[in-house]
């Protein structure tokens, strides 16, 4: 059972990390360098919204999962866990709620000034908060790393599974 809840509380994360690694280090930046504003911009507006409604549902999984666990252990590391997946997720949530709504409008008054400073303050702020998002998840997995010892094959991991008596991996 415990081999399942740590499957429900790592799978939707890593889906995030991975997405949220190749969206903003890897597709953003080739695609702003490689085509024209207009089709960036297309192409940006279609997966922004999917992006943010993403992380919403992944990290909001890995936050319950995350929660119910520092729930029951009441353990410094579990709640400081869960803390950051939460962290990540508000932060998804208020990017798909207000910040997108914000880009939305600048959209329709787009080649105004009001238009270009309304969407260069919300991508400014969706960036931030993206960051953040991701930052937060990065402390989440060094946690994880360090509650089992880190890689496999280190010494802290040889430590742990000998503590454990080998019964996890």
């Amino acid at each position: 059972m415990r081999a399942l809840a740590n499957l429900a509380l790592l799978l939707p994360l890593a889906l995030w990390s991975g997405s949220a690694f190749f969206f903003t280090v890897v597709a953003a930046p080739r695609l702003f360098a490689t085509v024209e504003r207009p089709v960036f911009a297309a192409v940006v507006n279609t997966l922004f919204p999917i992006y943010f409604t993403l992380g919403v549902l992944l990290l909001g999984a890995s936050t319950v999962i995350a929660s119910a666990r520092a729930s029951r252990e009441r353990a410094p590391a579990a709640i400081l866990l869960a803390a950051l997946i939460a962290l990540a997720w508000l932060g998804m949530l208020g990017a798909t709620t207000w910040i997108e709504p914000q880009i939305g409008a600048a959209r329709a008054l787009a080649g105004t000034p009001a238009g270009d400073e309304l969407f260069r303050r919300a991508h400014g702020l969706s960036m931030i908060v993206n960051g953040l998002a991701m930052l937060a998840v990065l402390l989440a997995w060094a946690l994880i790393a360090r509650a089992h010892g880190g890689p496999p094959g280190s010494r802290g991991a040889a430590k742990v599974g000998a503590a454990r008596g080998a019964r996890e991996p």
